[in-house]
């Protein structure tokens, strides 16, 4: 089993790229902005997390409402799941009681309105 859960977390990270999704903006927009980990100065994101920052980049991809939505799988291997299979995957992951532990609700796709931004500077 542990073995396995190693073999499914390296799957998730093997990219190059990982990807920040915000909140609704003024404009009722979220933004997924895509990241290259060789370019980050902390790999753990420590200071992207719990920071409030600025973000200067190039608007990739645009999503008005009902007209689709920005996979954060879509780099991965995941990406190649049924609908149904990615469903009960999320449920395994919501189900269990994380005795005290507050876990935000899991995303696979962020649907419009959304906009997909490739940085080109971070800034506090």
């Amino acid at each position: 089993m542990k073995g396995q859960m190693e073999s499914f977390i390296s799957t998730l990270v093997a990219s190059d790229t990982m990807d920040l999704t915000t909140a609704p903006l003024k404009s009722g927009y979220r933004c997924v902005i895509t990241l290259e980990k060789q370019y980050l100065n902390d790999p753990s994101m420590s200071d992207l997390v719990d920071g409030t920052f600025r973000v200067i980049g190039k608007v990739t991809r645009v999503i008005s409402d009902d007209e689709g939505a920005i996979s954060l799988n879509r780099k991965s291997a995941m990406s190649r799941l049924p609908g149904p299979m990615m469903v009960q995957l999320m449920e395994v992951f919501e189900g269990p009681d994380l005795k005290g532990f507050s876990l935000p609700q899991m995303e696979w796709e962020i649907p419009g309105p959304v906009m997909q931004v490739l940085p080109i500077a971070i800034f506090a």
